[in-house]
């Protein structure tokens, strides 16, 4: 690595701030950085947030931060959460760019990642744009269902239902826009369906470029397990996510949303105790009116038999 100084940069670009959450990273976070380091854009920070790293991670950064001094390394303060969204908060809150790039410590950028990025963003009136990402190390086709934006616009409501996706790091978003937004630091997973589901509330202002920038590292063991512990997670998620966002969706998206919502408690045979029963139970019956009954019935008679196949069709309304 070369030393790099701030006062080489091009300041007649926009600063592009990257925004790293890291935990126990050491081995793979530098390849990450390289990457970075590599940009064909060099008009950006790097503000690498440790979210209580155990291993020699400080070491590591310590290189970085002293041969580049784009890179900045932080620690996670006590006022924000454990886990990666309060490392993510508190990152934004040190950065200073126009123009924000969430990414993680595991992934690599290709070298114009950035360079995409900022023309998209700035050749146009977008509040953010859309990359793509695709696996390194294996071939796998999990993320090939998320780019869906040859059939279904840019919107609440699509993304709300899952119609469209993307992956954290295909994003940049105008700072202006990401200034009202934060990452929930009590959820668990499933936090970047809440963060972008108010990012659309605040503007639907976005544009999709088929071009892989991202390549994201294959952890058969981490996905295996995401699918598992991710399952319940993922319902709090879509539950507070709705919570929060329903007052901007259509009856229909509502319905839909709850159907799925519910067909998951009906699937697990309980509501998790995250989920308040009485606020569970209201807004069944306020989205469903009579319909509810029969949904609320059949979630306690499904508890103890799956007889009553009636009941199921009614609530389900097949």
């Amino acid at each position: 690595m070369h030393s790099i100084s701030v006062l080489y940069m091009k300041s007649s670009s926009p600063l592009v701030s990257v925004i790293i959450p890291t935990y126990n990273r050491a081995h793979l976070i530098g390849e990450t950085l390289d990457s970075i380091i590599a940009q064909t854009y060099v008009n950006w920070e790097c503000i690498v947030v440790d979210d209580g790293s155990t291993d020699n991670t400080d070491t590591v950064m310590q290189r970085y931060i002293e041969e580049d001094t784009r890179i900045q390394y932080h620690h996670r303060p006590e006022a924000h959460l454990p886990g990666g969204n309060g490392a993510r908060n508190y990152g934004f809150k040190k950065s200073i760019g126009e123009y924000i790039v969430w990414f993680d410590s595991d992934d690599l950028m290709t070298e114009n990642h950035i360079q995409v990025k900022i023309e998209m963003i700035t050749s146009s009136e977008n509040d953010f744009c859309i990359t793509r990402t695709k696996f390194f190390n294996h071939h796998n086709s999990i993320m090939d269902k998320f780019y869906q934006f040859d059939k279904y616009s840019i919107n609440l409501e699509n993304y709300i239902l899952q119609k469209i996706n993307w992956i954290t790091m295909d994003i940049i978003i105008k700072r202006k826009t990401a200034i009202n937004l934060f990452f929930d630091e009590n959820l668990k997973c499933g936090q970047e369906y809440n963060y972008f589901s108010k990012m659309l509330i605040i503007s639907s202002n976005g544009e999709f470029k088929n071009e892989v920038v991202t390549l994201r590292r294959f952890d058969e063991n981490t996905i295996s397990q995401n699918i598992r512990k991710k399952s319940d997670c993922k319902l709090l998620s879509r539950w507070f996510t709705y919570l929060e966002v329903s007052a901007r969706l259509s009856l229909k998206t509502k319905k839909d949303l709850l159907i799925g919502i519910y067909t998951h408690v009906i699937r697990i045979k309980k509501i998790p105790k995250e989920i308040s029963k009485i606020q569970f139970v209201s807004q069944i019956t306020k989205i469903f009116k009579l319909r509810a009954i029969f949904m609320i019935t059949y979630y306690y008679v499904s508890k103890v038999t799956n007889r009553f196949y009636f009941l199921r069709k009614l609530a389900f309304n097949e």
